[in-house]
């Protein structure tokens, strides 16, 4: 009988990415292993981050995913006005994934007004088939 595990990689954790209107965007990297399952809606990777804008923030952060073509692809938007920290989780369209390569993940401010985002804590979690 098969099964199923969950698989996880920490993108980022004692590091913090911080962008702002010097730096808009940032990039982070992750492997899905050769047995990764993405073939049924309850089985998307999932993306997850903690977005911690400045008290002064106004700004917009989108969250991408290159695709097999190298295309960006949206995974997520917020419209940020400061605040206190929260974290998000947020599917992946498994068609977006490549199985056994490496994928990146695309951070990008836009429309700053005044501030920044700090984002950390990014975790990516997949299954895995075990037979």
């Amino acid at each position: 009988m098969a099964h199923h595990s969950t698989h996880y990689q920490v993108l980022s954790d004692l590091s913090t990415i911080t962008l702002s209107s010097t730096k808009t965007s940032d990039t982070r990297e992750f492997t899905t292993t050769h047995d990764a399952d993405l073939t049924a809606s309850e089985l998307r990777p999932l993306l997850c981050f903690q977005i911690d804008p400045s008290s002064n923030a106004n700004l917009r952060l989108d969250v991408f995913i290159k695709d097999h073509s190298n295309v960006e692809a949206k995974i997520a938007g917020y419209s940020l006005l400061g605040g206190a920290p929260r974290w998000t989780m947020e599917p992946i369209n498994p068609a977006l994934v490549t199985v056994d390569a490496t994928n990146t993940i695309v951070f990008r401010a836009s429309e700053i007004t005044a501030g920044s985002v700090a984002i950390q804590n990014i975790v990516v979690f997949f299954q895995r088939y075990i037979s």
